[in-house]
């Protein structure tokens, strides 16, 4: 075994040309959470708090390899305090690219035909959506419109204007005990929903279901995930809903919306209100959907919180580059390059 007497984080070189992991973005950290519920911390209800262990990471990554100043934070330099703390090696925001804080980090507000003069737009944003009203919101790697489940009426006002008359619409619940209370959740379902990539999962009804019939129409299951970003459980914070729909905003055959002005202009029409931030997303990525067959997990879409962290074939081949297409209709394709299989979001 190699001994070391040093370890430092030096400043990356401009002609980096080695083989780079862009890591996958993963839900805000238990940590993060704490100093979002604390009065007394300076991160308290700040919707884009992050450090090493979770937060966004591929959705900002202009280029590799991964340092603040190549992904779309460097529009926010950081403040004096959280200096201190990303060059603190004892501290868990050591290098960690996507810190802020309020002072120094993006902002959340509320749009309607103007941007709205609110202190607490993520409050105001859960008041009108438990009144009914119909929000598209920015996320880390896209646009979710979002409305209550409890009533029949806001859902089918969202499928006729999106003229999704029967797809059922993924929903995200605040926690697991609530998804309980509606579905039926096996322990590797509940694992793997409240793990740190956080995909919608599919789950099968329970005879307490009471969520709007048409939230998943004539279906006896429906797709389940947990919140993932400060802003989400900042949400449900302020909201007495079991469940929001939370449907990606892209229009079929368009990609994602990830563009402030791209997402008030698509949207006008569709979504009532729209809870934006500033912080540009780089690489859009959708919410990752899988199910559990005889015990084990089958990916739906393979996208946040795994793209685009890629399958070791190193026991298949380790000489064989490949580039695949298709299929059909489905705008994917993957590269075997190094043993590594990487293939973008979708």
């Amino acid at each position: 075994m190699t001994a070391y007497n040093d370890f430092k984080i030096i400043s990356s070189s401009n002609n980096f040309s080695g083989a780079s992991v862009i890591p996958p973005d993963v839900a805000t950290c238990s940590n993060c959470l704490e100093e979002i519920a604390d009065p007394n911390n300076r991160r308290y209800k700040y919707p884009f708090t992050a450090c090493t262990d979770c937060g966004p990471r591929f959705t900002v990554i202009n280029s590799i390899p991964y340092d603040r100043e190549r992904t779309s934070m460097e529009d926010f330099p950081l403040c004096s305090e959280c200096e201190v703390e990303y060059e603190d090696p004892e501290d868990r925001r050591y290098h960690a690219e996507a810190s802020c804080c309020e002072v120094c980090g993006p902002d959340v507000f509320l749009y309607k035909d103007g941007m709205l003069k609110i202190e607490n737009p993520i409050k105001r944003a859960a008041e009108l959506i438990d009144e009914g009203k119909i929000l598209a919101i920015k996320g880390i790697g896209g646009t979710h419109l979002v409305v209550k489940t409890t009533e029949n009426g806001p859902v089918d006002s969202l499928r006729q204007k999106l003229r999704r008359f029967n797809q059922p619409f993924a929903i995200m619940s605040p926690n697991i005990e609530t998804v309980k209370g509606f579905a039926e959740v096996s322990d590797v379902e509940s694992d793997t929903i409240q793990s740190r990539r956080r995909p919608i999962v599919v789950l099968n009804k329970n005879s307490d279901y009471s969520l709007a019939p048409s939230v998943s129409p004539y279906l006896h299951n429906l797709g389940v995930m947990l919140p993932y970003s400060g802003l989400h459980h900042l949400l449900f914070s302020y909201s007495t809903e079991p469940a929001y729909i939370m449907t990606s905003a892209n229009m079929p055959g368009e990609p994602m919306l990830i563009n402030n002005e791209e997402i008030i202009s698509k949207l006008d029409g569709i979504a009532d209100y729209f809870l934006l931030h500033n912080r540009r997303i780089i690489n859009r990525c959708d919410d990752s959907v899988v199910r559990f067959r005889d015990g084990e997990l089958a990916f739906i879409r393979r996208s946040r919180g795994y793209v685009p962290e890629p399958y070791d074939f190193s026991g298949i081949n380790q000489k064989l580059k490949v580039l695949a297409l298709g299929p059909e209709i489905d705008v994917t394709f993957s590269i075997l390059k190094k043993e590594n299989v990487t293939y973008p979001s979708i």
